[in-house]
């Protein structure tokens, strides 16, 4: 399976305190970049920081959806960044689905002739 993850700063009011955001930076976002390093390596994500901001968008490809919550919750980012996660289907099984979709219509179609 397929997830497509975009996972951003929380709206948590979070300081602008210089020592929160050094303590933010070498607990949770270099750990949590170096380990989607890896991941990308091993094929397992696929994508990357978005320009200009402290987002970052990737598919990711795990067995189920509990691998992927398995995967993301190992991000020492997670507990406080906002994680949306949008399943995707295949395209080939997308393509089988209209084809079926479309033989239903046909048939409905020359039933009413």
């Amino acid at each position: 399976m397929q997830f497509l993850v975009s996972i951003g700063l929380a709206d948590n009011g979070g300081s602008l305190d210089p020592q929160h955001s050094l303590g933010m930076i070498t607990r949770f976002v270099l750990p949590s970049i170096e380990s989607l390093m890896k991941l990308e390596e091993s094929g397992a994500v696929v994508g990357g920081p978005v320009a200009g901001s402290v987002r970052f968008v990737f598919v990711a490809k795990a067995e189920s959806s509990a691998a992927l919550e398995t995967l993301l919750t190992s991000l020492p980012f997670w507990s406080v960044m906002q994680v949306q996660v949008t399943p995707l289907v295949e395209f080939k099984d997308r393509a089988a689905f209209i084809q079926r979709r479309l033989e239903q219509v046909k048939q409905a179609q020359a039933a009413t002739k």
